[in-house]
């Protein structure tokens, strides 16, 4: 799955101060040439009370790796429990790997790998799978070509943005959702069933349909899943992540500088296109949104809010993609900052 972004959605970007250039892509570790190979992978911790009192877990994190084999950016994506979490984002965080290629040439990749926390005698097998809501084996009552006997294994799943307001405002929040994968491990369906407040369902369904699996397997071929997957919006955060040092400077009336008044335009280095919503896809309607964000002083897009969308669900799938671009860092009289940029985004009616 090659990651590049539309030109079309960008042409607005430019009023802004974004340079219209081509961006790097990014690869999955199975597009990649031959194998990957890692040059140092610390261990982690065992959580000495989970540890203690013989609780054994999961923790998934997804990493960004550059072209030269460092990780740049890691975030957990599922948990059994936030001190996995903690110890996993420690360990996986700075993990080394040699530079890895496509056709030939140094390319930056996103790998997720599952940690697991295990007891002498004790099993993990497939929990990894089951953070993300598929059983070890799927109900009778789902129809035949939704049955397997190996269930869809966790590629590539970015965690949701948390809603700007709620998040803003520290309001905690969950969502259900049920959504089916098929045979090539992409989303093809999505629904709803709760949510504590609409937004989080929202913004759950919109991280869902970029998810991808490897497929799951009825007698060795590849097979349809439906998972039912529940998020807390509690995934952890390391104390010095940027979104949380971003808020508190929000929260005591922090300016950010303006695209215009940096040193040069913004330089796109990675962006992923959104998503057509599934959920508006019998419909057949284009829509527009505006995204605000905020790029630190690395050039990572931090905190999407949606400022207007035609439809809530065209907001949540371009805050998800954004939220995953990068940028050359921002520099303004020579130094480093976090800059306030809005971003437009067109979606097109699909094609029948």
């Amino acid at each position: 799955m090659r990651r590049r972004a539309n030109c079309w959605f960008l042409t607005g970007l430019l009023g802004l101060g974004i340079a219209n250039l081509a961006t790097a892509e990014v690869f999955l570790i199975k597009e990649l040439d031959g194998r990957l190979k890692q040059k140092s992978i610390p261990a982690p911790k065992y959580p000495h009370e989970l540890r203690s009192n013989g609780v054994i877990g999961v923790a998934v994190v997804r990493s960004y790796v550059n072209a030269a084999g460092q990780v740049e950016k890691s975030e957990v994506v599922g948990q059994s429990d936030i001190a996995f979490g903690k110890a996993a984002y420690e360990s996986v965080s700075r993990w080394q790997y040699f530079p890895a290629t496509k056709n030939g040439t140094p390319v930056g990749f996103v790998v997720q790998v599952p940690i697991f926390f295990t007891l002498e005698g004790e099993s993990v097998k497939d929990l990894d799978k089951r953070i993300f809501g598929f059983p070890a084996k799927p109900s009778e009552k789902l129809p035949s070509d939704y049955q397997y006997d190996e269930a869809p294994a966790p590629e590539d799943n970015p965690r949701p943005i948390y809603p700007y307001e709620q998040w803003l405002n520290q309001v905690s929040g969950n969502a259900n959702v049920a959504y089916a994968v098929d045979e090539t491990g992409r989303v093809i369906d999505i629904k709803i069933w709760e949510a504590s407040e609409p937004v989080f369902g929202y913004a759950l369904a919109a991280a869902i349909q970029g998810w991808h699996f490897k497929p799951a397997t009825l007698h060795g071929k590849p097979a349809k899943a439906v998972g039912r997957f529940t998020a807390n919006f509690d995934l952890y955060q390391p104390p010095g992540e940027s979104d949380i040092r971003l808020l508190g400077l929000i929260r005591k009336g922090q300016k950010f500088s303006s695209a215009g008044e940096l040193d040069a335009a913004l330089t796109p280095e990675h962006q992923v296109s959104p998503n057509y919503p599934l959920a508006l896809a019998s419909e057949g309607l284009a829509g527009e949104t505006v995204i605000e964000v905020i790029i630190d002083r690395d050039g990572w897009v931090r905190l999407p809010k949606i400022i207007s969308a035609t439809k809530a669900e065209f907001g949540w799938s371009a805050a998800t993609a954004v939220r995953q671009w990068r940028f050359a860092p921002p520099r303004k009289g020579g130094q480093p900052v976090d800059v306030r940029v809005r971003v437009p985004f067109g979606f097109k009616a699909p094609t029948p």
